[in-house]
């Protein structure tokens, strides 16, 4: 999975945020390293909590980037509001959305007449759809690890296991999203709502 060139973006902190998943390069080296650090036999109970937390953050990274999305969004669109009245707005806004399912950011940006923002990704809805089905599989995982089953039913279970291969794979999945939909964002504020950034 490529993760798509920063031309034309316009939302600087996209860029701030992919420094966020330092964090998520860092559990894996420790995950790697597993092996000098306990001599024990079975690793995998650590290993698991390990990659387990991993995508827990790389989810939370996500839902962080689309609360400042949205912010940077309605500061652009909203101009004319003083920083109190914004940030009134802001708090209002947020309650709503308390993670980065699909439903949710797309009614966190239709409360500020951006419709069907996950829609617009791609020109082909079937690429818009396969999108969204990756990006509620993540964040269904994340539930499943946060809310799931503990103690040996977390061994046990691959509902609630993880492996190298998928950390690797959602925090690319997970930058490519964060850069496609400031795309899309910026896109619309400039074709539709006439916004210089």
């Amino acid at each position: 999975m490529k993760i798509p060139s920063r031309i034309n973006v316009k939302f600087i902190p996209t860029l701030l945020h992919e420094f966020e998943f330092e964090d998520v390069d860092r559990l894996l080296e420790l995950n790697k390293d597993l092996k000098n650090i306990i001599k024990d036999k079975d690793k995998r109970p650590y290993q698991n909590a390990i990659l387990r937390g991993s995508i827990v953050l790389i989810v939370a990274r996500i839902e962080n980037f689309i609360e400042d999305l949205f912010e940077w969004t309605s500061a652009k669109i909203f101009f004319n509001l003083f920083d109190d009245e914004l940030n009134h707005f802001y708090k209002i806004s947020s309650r709503k959305f308390n993670n980065p399912i699909s439903d949710n950011i797309n009614k966190l940006f239709l409360g500020i007449g951006i419709y069907n923002v996950l829609d617009r990704i791609y020109d082909d809805p079937k690429k818009n759809k396969q999108l969204v089905t990756r990006l509620n599989e993540l964040v269904n995982r994340r539930h499943d690890i946060a809310h799931g089953k503990i103690g040996g039913m977390l061994r046990a279970n691959k509902k609630y296991a993880a492996t190298t291969k998928q950390v690797v794979y959602w925090q690319i999945f997970a930058k490519k999203f964060m850069y496609l939909l400031e795309k899309t964002v910026s896109e619309i504020l400039q074709e539709e709502k006439n916004i210089l950034l």
